[in-house]
């Protein structure tokens, strides 16, 4: 497994994010903390940036933070949840 990350100009939402810190709520009320900020390996598009999300309701997220990059076709994880379903990605 490998990491990559394409460095991008950052939005003035990423410039107030403190990974393992910064908290978020979404719209049905679910609570998590950001792990990872940068691009994707499974995103169409290279250049846009996500937010790594590790939610306190291991049933809301959908990953454990890996994804099937889109031109290897291997695993590469962005971030660590701790659990198989706790983690989702969110465009920023």
């Amino acid at each position: 497994m490998t990491s990559k990350a394409i460095t991008t100009p950052q939005s003035s939402i990423e410039k107030n994010i403190v990974v393992g810190k910064t908290r978020i709520r979404d719209v049905d009320g679910f609570v998590g903390t950001i792990m990872y900020v940068g691009s994707v390996a499974s995103a169409k598009k290279a250049t846009e940036n996500y937010a790594g999300v590790v939610w306190d309701d291991a049933s809301r997220g959908k990953h454990d933070g890996s994804v099937i990059c889109r031109t290897t076709n291997q695993l590469v994880r962005h971030f660590q949840a701790p659990t198989p379903t706790s983690g989702s990605f969110l465009k920023l």
